[in-house]
């Protein structure tokens, strides 16, 4: 059985980076590959669009894993303190 404890102002601080890593990492990645093929294959602005959209989509599945995380290492928190 792991023993959490009280998360320090530095975990947060460290929390909220990859949570912020997290989210907007797919979006760039994303957007850059889908600029890439649009100039590589010339299909057009048109692309970066959809990319867009497919690294928005990412981000919100990496949000929801760090929330996910988060309520996971609460509970087990929780349960402990009870």
């Amino acid at each position: 059985m792991r023993t959490t404890k009280k998360r320090t102002p530095w975990q947060w601080v460290a929390v909220a980076g990859q949570l912020g890593f997290a989210i907007i990492t797919p979006v760039i990645l994303c957007t850059v590959a889908a600029y890439w093929l649009s100039k590589r294959f010339a299909l057009g602005s048109w692309v970066v669009i959809p990319g867009i959209f497919l690294g928005l989509g990412g981000a919100a599945v990496s949000f929801l894993k760090v929330v996910r995380i988060l309520q996971m290492d609460t509970q087990e928190q929780e349960d402990e303190d009870a």
